[in-house]
């Protein structure tokens, strides 16, 4: 909205694990009439989260691989995340203790990130100032759950910093996974180093579905 706040989502528990406390919820996945079905894409992304291994043999996925969704506006990027975050196949094998999704936008401020996530995973509020505190509470709010928490729209600000590494870094070396959405693919490819997953353009059918025509 250009406020530079950030709007925190909620877990969508398909199943009775623990839930994430203190979060509101989830979008719903998008209206299933309004909604071209791209089964392709979905798949793609449970492949990309399972680290590319998917099969009978798997009882369940111990470590998850962050995925980043680049594409310009109206790609499907926003609908794509939140498919995944409501998929019952990703909630069994990959988020058991359930998923949340926070907002990000161009004016993304970099505590106010930090302090969504720790929201969304129902961590402790964190009243001093910086940046080191609140990675500390993330880390702690994140260990030993198994969840996914999805960043949909980041940017990097104009001065070069990306409020979604200070997520990513308090992250790394826990069981959480994060799906990344971006119109910067350099963005999620360099600076936070997640898989990638290019969404393909609709064909012309598809396309003109969804225009009604």
């Amino acid at each position: 909205d250009g406020s530079g706040r950030l709007a925190v989502g909620v877990p969508v528990l398909l199943l009775p694990p623990k839930p994430l406390t203190k979060a509101r919820s989830l979008p719903a996945p998008p209206e299933h009439h309004k909604l071209i079905e791209r089964p392709a894409e979905l798949d793609a992304v449970r492949k990309k989260l399972a680290g590319g291994t998917i099969g009978t043999a798997h009882v369940g996925i111990t470590s998850s691989l962050n995925v980043g969704l680049p594409g310009m506006p109206g790609l499907g990027k926003t609908v794509l995340l939140a498919l995944v975050l409501n998929d019952p196949w990703v909630h069994g094998m990959v988020c058991p203790d359930g998923a949340a999704v926070i907002d990000f936008g161009e004016n993304a401020d970099d505590e106010a990130a930090l302090d969504a996530a720790i929201k969304a995973l129902g961590g402790e509020r964190v009243s001093e100032k910086g940046i080191p505190p609140r990675v500390d509470a993330l880390r702690k709010a994140a260990d030993g759950r198994r969840i996914l928490l999805g960043l949909d729209d980041v940017w990097k600000k104009k001065d070069g910093s990306n409020p979604a590494a200070h997520i990513m870094n308090a992250l790394r070396g826990t069981t959480a996974t994060v799906l990344v959405t971006s119109r910067d693919g350099e963005l999620l490819n360099k600076d936070l180093g997640v898989a990638v997953h290019r969404i393909e353009l609709l064909n012309e059918d598809d396309g003109l579905r969804l225009m009604g025509l």
